[in-house]
């Protein structure tokens, strides 16, 4: 099975005389890079395909890159349907109902570490929500039930403070045991299994970036360890947020990121970035730099605004990763930049510098951070010039996380790795003097 991309979806009633009429249905007209799934003989797979086209008739649509994440598990779900030879819409054992086996085949994956729990409930709340859609819209009628209903009691603080409760639907489906601390491995759990660098393979890695030369791959390692920042945020940013005149004083420039600000966040979270001054002139450098005013003239995005323009261009001036509010987004037939350049660079040409001693993924440099800012303030905690907690609330709002046990899952490490603690300032000054 494959999944291709519809570059521009016009939405519209075919009438007997061809002539085209927009849908009442929907509240658009069209939409961009509609992915449509493929059978391996070539037929469309109707259902799901159908369940594709009814997520858009929402008044606020998904955006694209959550469609193509709900068509992938859809996709990797009836894989693991053919595989197993089982019927989908029609198993007449109770036994095999499709629903309970997936879940089956999900839950071992999180036993042996390939899932986490995030994970499971993600692919199960996307089959459940396709299998409703079945029954609730087209209809459809099941010998078995596919999912038990339960009432669950969650948590929150009223307005006045106090602690109150509240009853919610759930399935059985979802409920999915959580796994806090640190894998056996010597990973943490957060977004996936993330391995933070020790200081010498920092050191390492910045070493070799160095010796091959490749400014950009650089910058945007060294954005990535000194501020926490994912992938889309670090290559979203534009020469507007490098505009400003600092005095040499500050320790940080706080760069405000997230919804409107033009910068990519996890879930449009607005947050503010807060990025070492000397981080942030090596940038101001950079952009004055004969290199970046190459690619800036090659652009492809052209902006009312010069400064809207992303920092990060390659040498034909496309970006790294295109922004998904991006106006020109629309202009891609067939895969949109979201940062694979970068994660091919660092897999294939950096590991062969490397000689195989380091091998680490881009998110990992994110986990790196938190560990650098965990070492170098609990001295403070020792002293008691600052509480556990507090410093634990300085790391979950820089990174950003929504919840404080995500943090605490750096400190459990710690602690389980007797991580060799560090000065902060000591450390950044050395990171400095590799960087050319």
């Amino acid at each position: 099975m494959t999944i291709n991309v519809i570059p521009h979806l016009e939405i519209y009633k075919l009438l007997a005389d061809k002539t085209k009429v927009y849908h009442d249905d929907f509240y658009i007209s069209y939409y961009n890079h509609f992915p449509i799934l493929i059978n391996k003989d070539g037929t469309l797979w109707k259902y799901a395909n159908l369940y594709l086209l009814y997520k858009i008739k929402s008044p606020n649509p998904p955006h694209y890159s959550t469609l193509y994440s709900i068509a992938k598990e859809l996709k990797a779900f009836l894989e693991w349907s053919l595989e197993n030879n089982v019927d989908y819409l029609n198993e007449k054992r109770r036994v095999r109902r499709p629903t309970y086996m997936y879940r089956f085949f999900l839950q071992k994956k999180l036993e042996n570490g390939v899932n986490t729990d995030k994970t499971v409930k993600k692919k199960m709340s996307v089959v459940i929500n396709f299998y409703e859609y079945l029954q609730n819209i087209l209809k459809f009628r099941f010998k078995f039930p596919l999912w038990e209903k339960e009432d669950a009691y969650i948590s929150y603080n009223d307005q006045y403070g106090f602690k109150q409760s509240k009853k919610v639907e759930t399935k059985d489906l979802l409920k999915v045991p959580s796994f806090y601390g640190i894998d056996s491995d010597g990973y943490i759990q957060d977004e996936g299994k993330l391995r933070p660098l020790t200081q010498e393979e920092q050191s390492l890695l910045f070493r070799t970036l160095n010796r091959l030369g490749n400014i950009e791959m650089t910058l945007v390692c060294l954005i990535a360890l000194t501020t926490g920042a994912r992938i889309q945020t670090v290559c979203t940013l534009r020469l507007k947020h490098f505009k400003r005149e600092h005095s040499e004083k500050e320790k940080y420039i706080s760069i405000k990121v997230g919804l409107g600000t033009d910068v990519d966040t996890k879930n449009d979270t607005v947050y503010f970035l807060r990025m070492p001054n000397w981080v942030y002139q090596k940038i101001k450098i950079y952009i004055k730099s004969e290199r970046y005013k190459k690619r800036f003239q090659n652009q492809k995005h052209i902006f009312k605004d010069e400064t809207s323009q992303y920092i990060f261009l390659t040498n034909r001036g496309t970006p790294y990763y295109v922004s998904k509010y991006d106006e020109y987004i629309g202009t891609y037939t067939k895969i949109i930049p979201n940062g694979n350049t970068i994660r091919q660079f660092l897999s294939v040409a950096l590991y062969r510098e490397l000689e195989g001693k380091l091998k680490f993924r881009f998110h990992d440099l994110r986990a790196t951070f938190a560990m650098n800012l965990l070492d170098s303030k609990i001295y403070m905690v020792e002293n008691g010039e600052m509480t556990l907690y507090e410093l634990l609330s300085i790391i979950k709002e820089r990174m950003p996380h929504k919840s404080l046990l995500t943090t605490e899952r750096y400190l459990n490490f710690r602690n389980k790795q007797n991580q060799k603690q560090f000065i902060q300032n000591e450390f950044e000054e050395y990171l400095e003097s590799l960087i050319l």
